[in-house]
């Protein structure tokens, strides 16, 4: 049986306990919402499990070492969290850190080439930039890009 919050919600903790699910998919949305629901308890549930994650998007900018990244292009309102009203309000603010030193850059394209260079240098880890078509995996502490057979 699945264990539900008196509301009948099931909470990340029964989900990842009680379901035991193989893989774990986190789509996009708002970076900073998706980061606010993350508790901190919430990764070593994850890695508990042993589930593989998946991220897309938002789901991929907080596997990260920091999700500062999502501030790089405002796409997304920092307002729907709660006392951050700024970008600046965000700036420390730490991932899952599910892909070792990495901090992740999703949507990448020659649009954001100028942007990516002048931030890449305040990042306190390492960045990694991902196209729309790329697909990466961790393997042995490395970001591997995964080859996509079709050539699409």
């Amino acid at each position: 049986s699945i264990s539900q919050a008196d509301d009948d919600t099931v909470t990340s903790e029964t989900a990842l306990s009680d379901w035991q699910p193989h893989v774990v998919y986190l789509s996009g949305g708002n970076t900073f919402w998706l980061h606010h629901c993350l508790d901190d308890d919430w990764t070593k549930r994850l890695q508990s499990c042993n589930a593989v994650y998946m991220g897309q998007s938002a789901g991929a900018i907080v596997a990260g070492q920091s999700i500062e990244t999502a501030c790089w292009k405002q796409w997304d309102d920092p307002r729907v969290v709660p006392q951050m009203e700024t970008y600046d309000d965000l700036e420390d603010a730490q991932g899952l850190g599910l892909v070792g030193d990495y901090s992740l850059f999703p949507h990448m394209d020659t649009e954001w080439k100028g942007l990516v260079k002048e931030k890449r240098e305040e990042l306190d880890s390492k960045l990694k930039t991902i196209g729309e078509e790329e697909v990466y995996k961790m393997a042995n502490e490395k970001l591997i890009v995964v080859d996509n057979p079709d050539g699409d």
